[in-house]
């Protein structure tokens, strides 16, 4: 009887599998206004979102995949497998990279099939350099802006964000050196501070003409030392 020998015969197949990778581009603004969030985390009240901006995805096996963020700022990389290079560019010059402390900056490396691959930006003018800064306003007060009689009432005052009480203001100018204003606006270069005259019931514009009409359409400008000057007439 003739013997039939069964060889096993095991066949191995592979394959690369693609998995999309998505993330979001978005403006970093880590305060809700109560309390601090963290960098490079999304919150619920950040700006809108950066849209059109260019990335690109390099796996380890060479392919390239190229593209841009959606109106609201996400984006799906196809067409890449095993170890990924997330490499995104070409922001507006004024923003930059988030501090983040996870590290998700401009070059990130993740795998096939990551999600919440998300780059943060954030603009150092909405900040300040300061754990205190000083904040400024008008006070509008009752009557005319008398040159000769209200030399004492403030009109223009600043004060600490945290160490404040209702006697730590200092006054910037009284309401004889610049009446009715509104619209302030502070120069961090040269420690300016601009304010523009404003029509408003029962608080007096300033009048340094004498004219009759008080002066309309005036930006005052107040320096470093208090001094108020014209900036605009």
């Amino acid at each position: 009887m003739e013997t039939k020998k069964v060889i096993p015969l095991i066949v191995l197949c592979s394959s690369l599998g693609y998995s999309s990778i998505t993330g979001t581009v978005f403006r970093d603004l880590p305060f809700n206004g109560e309390s601090l969030g963290t960098y490079g985390v999304q919150e619920d009240n950040e700006p809108p979102k950066l849209k059109v901006l260019p990335l690109k995805g390099v796996d380890e096996y060479g392919n390239k995949v190229k593209t841009i963020t959606d109106e609201n700022g996400e984006y799906i990389l196809n067409g890449l497998s095993g170890k990924v290079r997330v490499e995104f560019s070409n922001w507006n010059d004024y923003l930059e990279e988030s501090p983040s402390e996870i590290g998700k900056n401009s070059i990130q490396f993740v795998e096939d099939g990551a999600d919440s691959v998300n780059f943060a930006l954030y603009n150092p003018d909405d900040y300040v350099d300061k754990e205190n800064p000083p904040l400024i306003s008008s006070i509008f007060t009752n009557g005319k802006a008398d040159i000769e009689n209200n030399s004492s009432t403030r009109d223009l005052v600043s004060w600490s964000y945290i160490d404040h009480n209702d006697d730590s203001y200092n006054i910037l100018a009284y309401k004889s050196q610049i009446g009715s204003v509104w619209g302030i606006a502070h120069d961090k270069n040269s420690d300016n501070t601009y304010v523009a005259a404003f029509l408003r019931r029962h608080v007096g514009l300033l009048d340094s003409n004498q004219d009759g009409y008080g002066d309309v359409g005036v930006i005052y400008k107040i320096d470093a030392n208090n001094t108020v000057t014209k900036s605009l007439d």
